[in-house]
């Protein structure tokens, strides 16, 4: 068994080293840099060094050298590993310091292990040729050493200047890119504003007439026909939901959803929402509760935006709730408002949480069955709440519902925001 001095500013090629002489039943000591190497071999000289050449401190050239200058340590083989200097004037510069072997990176394990052991068996039997007195050589050494580093150097700036060109084109693809998805983005948007606003107009009116309708203004229906127009109207107001989501992102989009704060009364604001959304005490199998503490003092925020908030919450979990209870519950505390959306719907698989605030994400499960929408209600919900400094979090179990918690400061959004937007 023999004992190697592994000489390499990178942990990982020693440790590669380590593992492949000690396979073979030999030792390993490493030193980082040449100048530890030195130190640790004068104290205790191994039976062969394998060194890198660049590396900090004192490299493999100079390493050779002083090697070689050494009385105890001259006549130790000495083979140099690297993947920087593979030109021939490299070569013939580290066998002129003295250098028994001069391997390139990459070399096959079993290759290397073969030069290896020929280095240590000529040097056990003494057959291997005496290093050359280097002592005798230095203007020549210095000036193959000096054309080594400028070779090095120059290669060095070809790379940097190839690499920098490289990233140029890059950055000019990655601009490119970006002006063209801007441009798709921007036509995307204002094509999909044009059909809401084009859409929605007669919507309104389609609904109006259905309520007249079913308040027997021109005539009295039957039941099949008042069953008809409530499913008419039910889905007039999905499709009229869907489309206003697309108008209030647009808006987000484009900056053009200015904050109106003022004091708003929360129990006002929670029978507003209920009032515009009948069809919370309408779903068959489902219970709405509402808890509002009592003697809440006035909130300072926007309160149409909050309005809009709470809709897109409890349309969420009427979406997703078909029998069972869904609950709103308004608490305050020292910081300020914590508003509750908790449903006993199907819940949200762990998955699927980190993105469902996500712009048109929408939670998919082969199991159950889609529930239709476009994906924008609770990403609005989440951008309406930055606007007001307010958060929304969100804990579901799958099976088993969900509860969707808002929080909204005393004091409500900075002035500037307000005044900015």
């Amino acid at each position: 068994m023999s004992r190697f001095l592994v000489v390499d500013d990178n942990p990982q090629n020693i440790y590669q080293l380590y593992v492949l002489l000690g396979g073979h039943g030999h030792t390993v000591e490493s030193a980082l840099n040449g100048e530890e190497a030195l130190a640790k071999a004068q104290q205790t000289p191994p039976d062969v060094v394998i060194t890198d050449v660049l590396m900090p401190i004192m490299d493999g050239f100079t390493l050779c050298r002083h090697w070689r200058a050494d009385d105890r340590l001259c006549s130790i083989p000495l083979v140099i590993y690297t993947a920087t200097y593979t030109d021939t004037e490299d070569e013939e510069l580290a066998l002129s310091l003295g250098a028994t072997r001069f391997l390139i990176k990459p070399i096959e394990p079993e290759e290397f292990m073969q030069q290896i052991e020929n280095v240590l068996r000529q040097h056990q039997s003494g057959h291997l040729h005496p290093p050359p007195d280097t002592s005798l050589q230095e203007p020549q050494y210095l000036k193959m050493y000096n054309e080594a580093l400028v070779r090095k150097l120059e290669d060095k700036i070809a790379d940097l200047e190839r690499e920098v060109a490289k990233r140029q084109q890059t950055e000019e693809a990655l601009r490119q890119a970006k002006e063209r998805a801007e441009v798709a983005n921007s036509v995307k948007s204002e094509f999909l504003a044009m059909m809401s606003h084009e859409l929605r107009t007669p919507l309104h009116v389609i609904l109006g007439y259905a309520d007249l309708l079913l308040e027997n203004t021109f005539g009295e229906l039957s039941s099949g026909q008042s069953d008809v127009l409530v499913r008419l109207r039910n889905n007039g107001r999905v499709l009229l939901e869907r489309i206003s989501l697309v108008l209030d992102l647009r808006r987000l989009e484009d900056g053009r959803f200015p904050l109106e704060v003022s004091e708003v009364s929360l129990p006002l604001l929670v029978q507003q929402v209920e009032d515009e959304m009948p069809e919370l005490r309408q779903q068959p199998g489902v219970r709405y509760i509402r808890t509002v503490a009592a003697s809440l003092p006035p909130l300072r925020t926007d309160p149409g935006k909050l309005r809009l908030v709470l809709r897109n919450l409890l349309s969420n979990a009427l979406k997703f709730t078909e029998a069972g209870t869904i609950s709103l519950k308004v608490t305050k505390n020292d910081q300020g408002i914590e508003i509750g959306v908790s449903d006993t719907g199907i819940g949200i698989r762990a998955h699927a949480l980190p993105h469902i605030f996500d712009p048109f994400y929408q939670v998919t499960d082969v199991n159950t069955p889609q529930r239709g929408g476009v994906g924008l209600g609770l990403h609005i919900v989440k951008r309406l709440l930055d606007l007001l400094d307010g958060s929304v979090t969100v804990d579901s179990q799958f099976g088993s519902g969900s509860t969707f918690s808002v929080f909204l400061p005393w004091g409500g959004p900075p002035e500037t925001l307000a005044e900015d937007d």
